[in-house]
Parts: structure tokens; sequence; C-alpha cells
């Protein structure tokens, strides 16, 4: 539904152009016989002008809001994760993601895997305006499912984190208070089941990261679950 809102969007471009160009056909036909003293035809010709004039500015509000309503419903694929099981509770993990030019290798324990991220989320006039919800990738990291496990047996943990040049998030936190367009900044966290080949893709909405299965192992991992 989502991938159809770009092209709902182009397709009303059509008749607002239409619609306003009839408009002001009649418009000037009405000038043309108020100048020739021909009132009637005059009034018949403005109303028909003001008709399409109102018709062209209801779909053109109509394209607005559902290009609102796109901005703030936007996705953005930030990265694939795929599972190779290489042990009893034990997987090999290969991240893609779209800040870093290699893949990122990680041995994982547990039967689930969980990814944290920073978000700053801006206010609904700034999302409107463009701005997009922005984050970092924290880290990534096993889970057990059995609560026991998860305090005794082997961790895994990695960090995700890059700073090149001025810290950005430290930055942000001090001069949060002074600008009022940051709606709210806060970490986020998703955790699904892990299962040999499966492949995940962790996106990024404007309410924070999610993530979806790609392929049949990865929703019978989920449907398992």
């Amino acid at each position: 539904m989502l991938d159809e809102l770009p092209k709902i969007d182009a397709l009303m471009n059509l008749p607002v152009l239409i619609s306003g160009c009839i408009g002001i056909i009649f418009g000037c036909l009405a000038i043309y016989y108020l100048y020739k003293k021909k009132i009637v035809r005059c009034c018949i010709q403005s109303v028909f002008a003001l008709s399409f004039l109102g018709l062209s500015v209801v779909v053109m509000m109509l394209a607005v809001n559902l290009h609102t309503y796109q901005r703030l419903t936007k996705e953005e694929a930030i990265a694939t994760i795929q599972f190779w099981q290489s042990g009893p509770q034990q997987y090999l993990a290969v991240l893609s993601s779209e800040s870093q030019e290699h893949e990122q290798s990680f041995v994982l324990y547990g039967d689930e895997w969980q990814i944290d991220a920073r978000i700053v989320k801006w206010t609904p006039p700034a999302t409107l305006a463009g701005l997009d919800s922005r984050y970092r990738l924290e880290r990534l990291s096993g889970r057990y499912r059995d609560i026991n496990q998860e305090k005794f047996d082997q961790r895994s943990v990695f960090d995700l984190t890059d700073e090149p040049g001025i810290a950005f998030w430290p930055l942000l936190i001090k001069l949060q208070a002074y600008l009022d367009w940051i709606d709210t900044y806060y970490g986020n966290s998703v955790y699904l089941p892990m299962a040999d080949e499966a492949v995940f893709q962790i996106v990024l909405t404007q309410s924070g990261i999610i993530t979806r299965p790609q392929n049949t192992q990865a929703i019978l991992a989920i449907t398992n679950w």
C-alpha cells in the first residue's frame, strides 16, 4: 500500500492540471463576454470557471494530504542481516548496513538476535517539511529464550558504532532543550528468532526501527517463535 502512494500522488497531478486549465479557459471566456457586455453568457462562463477551479483546488488538497501521509509513513531499509547455524544455539550473522561499505560478520549465541539503535524523531511539522528520523545502529547481540541461560551461558554482544569527526549524538543531547523541532531522542531495540539461512531486513520508520522477514526460513522462524 505504501509503495503505491507515490504513484497515486503523481496520478493526481493530471486532474489538477486539466481542471485548472479548463477553469482558466472558462474564466477567459467570462472576461471576454463581460467585455462584450453579454452578462448572461458571462455569468454562465463564470460559474463553469469557478466550478473547475474549485475542483482543481479540492484535488490539489487531496494530493497534499497524500504527500503528508507519505512523509509520515515513510520507510527506509537501512540494513540486512542473514544467519547460518554453526552449532547448537550458535549462529554466524552477516550484517550488511547502508552506512558501512563492507559486510560485518559476527558469531551470536542463543536463540534470538537483537539490534539496538539510537533514534532522533522530529516534530510533525519538521517531518512534513522534509526531515526524516535519524538513527545510529549501536549494538548487535544474541539472546537466550530461557532466562537462566541468559544469566549464566555464553553471551555475545558487539559494538556497531562509528564516530568519525565530531560526535553528533552527545552534541544533540546538549542542544535538545534548545531545538524545538526535535520531538524525542531515545533508544530503540528489536529482537527476533535466529534460524539457519534466515534473512531479515532492518527498516527505519518515522517512529523507530522495525524488522521484516525476507525469505521462507525467516517467516517460518517467526511463525514457530
